[in-house]
């Protein structure tokens, strides 16, 4: 007798929860198996049927190996294709479709069934179990879009549980200031709070300088942004509780999540992540295959980011595949005038150069770089000379004119990120 959907990510959460016990080479198998499966589903699809052919791949007896020869699937093809001939089209079955914020240009559509909403669910709840979320739980969600509460099991507002603050769920819109969202807060005492890096650093600034606390939360999960060691000291310290990290995004759900050694892990049920162009370091770009999503398969997707590959097993002795860093989006990478590209990290960060609230760094030229400040009234002269320097010091040597550019509030993206730096020479 099949499993009815309402349990079904119950049975997600125990299958990934076994594959903990596996050894690398069981993980490969299931995952081939899996993978084979979205293959013959894709195959139904003429975008597919021409791609398999064109690199001679059979989706009932391909290998790992096979697999790596496909091209790279961009955003650009998938709205190409959307909706005559890329998904199937099964009007027996519910779907559903969301839409990515469009932070990086145009929004994607992402289209799935009742049964692939549930794998996300289950997904999601074995990687919040693992960042240490109860059941019990009362969770606030501050900006993004409110389906990950939903899949957490959003509770209807007068429900007894949620008047005992029991499972209790809470969104928040950052449309509000930083000192309505503490009101709220402080009104909801949520034990979880989810929210992108840069506005939790933001609140954290304001409970610290306001002198208030929130004594409730015990965990702080943060995602959609790249997480730095300043703004995770800061929240950290201003919340008095710990900070987590996840890797996910809108097309492919929870894709990784922190463990307690504060390396990522791969969830081998849901997607096979590849890091691909690595550089001596061992940062790549990501491309990602879903394994659960028939219905609009996305596979060898090119999500933009760039991670770094863990170079030992993980201490936590869980056998999933590592990662040590997320250094952000391809086009975060600085190009200087002699054509090298580089990690913004060798800027640094600006968060703890006196008077600096937020900040974004936008490279136009490849000699040309403004930096936006959020500021307050500790920031001087001397900030400015510290921001320049600090770039400067960056470009080894090269030749670069810094613009220091205040502004009241930082613009952010569709669905309220922050990125901390934009590369205008890198998009091209």
């Amino acid at each position: 007798m099949r499993l009815r959907v309402p349990l079904y990510p119950f049975r997600v959460m125990a299958s990934i929860t076994r594959r903990e016990w596996d050894d690398p080479a069981s993980i490969i198998r299931f995952q081939t198996e899996r993978l084979r499966k979205v293959l013959r589903s894709a195959n139904r699809l003429p975008y597919y049927r021409e791609v398999f052919a064109g690199c001679n791949i059979d989706p009932e007896s391909c290998t790992m190996e096979q697999f790596s020869r496909l091209p790279i699937l961009t955003k650009d093809v998938v709205q190409q294709h959307f909706p005559e001939t890329y998904f199937r089209q099964v009007t027996s079955e519910r779907l559903r479709s969301i839409r990515t914020s469009g932070s990086t240009g145009t929004p994607l559509t992402i289209v799935m069934n009742r049964r692939e909403r549930a794998f996300r669910a289950g997904v999601l709840w074995y990687g919040a179990r693992k960042l240490g979320v109860r059941y019990l739980d009362s969770i606030c969600q501050i900006g993004g879009l409110p389906s990950t509460l939903r899949a957490l099991g959003a509770e209807h507002h007068s429900s007894l549980l949620n008047r005992l603050g029991i499972r209790a769920r809470y969104y928040l819109d950052m449309k509000h200031d930083v000192a309505y969202i503490a009101d709220r807060l402080s009104a909801f005492k949520p034990h979880v709070l989810i929210a992108l890096p840069s506005f939790l650093a933001l609140l954290g600034q304001y409970l610290r300088d306001h002198h208030r606390a929130l004594p409730t939360v015990r965990l702080i999960w943060s995602g959609g942004e790249v997480l730095m060691p300043s703004s995770r000291q800061l929240i950290e310290s201003a919340f008095g509780c710990s900070v987590v990290n996840m890797y996910s995004s809108f097309e492919l759900g929870l894709m990784a999540y922190e463990c307690t050694n504060a390396h990522l892990h791969s969830i081998p049920d849901a997607t096979i992540l590849e890091v691909v162009n690595r550089n001596a370091d061992g940062v790549g770009d990501v491309v990602v295959t879903s394994l659960s999503q028939h219905t609009m398969p996305l596979i060898r997707y090119g999500i933009g980011d760039r991670i770094k590959v863990s170079s030992s097993p993980c201490p936590c002795g869980v056998p999933f595949e590592a990662f040590e860093d997320i250094e952000g989006r391809a086009n975060d990478l600085l190009v200087l005038p002699s054509g090298a590209r580089m990690s913004w990290r060798a800027i640094g960060e600006f968060r703890n150069i006196p008077g600096i609230v937020q900040y974004q760094i936008i490279q136009r030229k490849t000699d040309h770089v403004q930096v936006y400040i959020q500021k307050n009234d500790h920031f001087t002269e001397a900030s400015v000379c510290e921001i320049k320097r600090r770039v400067q010091r960056g470009y080894r040597g090269e030749l670069v004119h810094v613009d220091v550019i205040e502004k009241t509030l930082l613009e952010r993206a569709p669905g309220g990120k922050l990125r901390a730096v934009i590369s205008e020479v890198g998009m091209k």
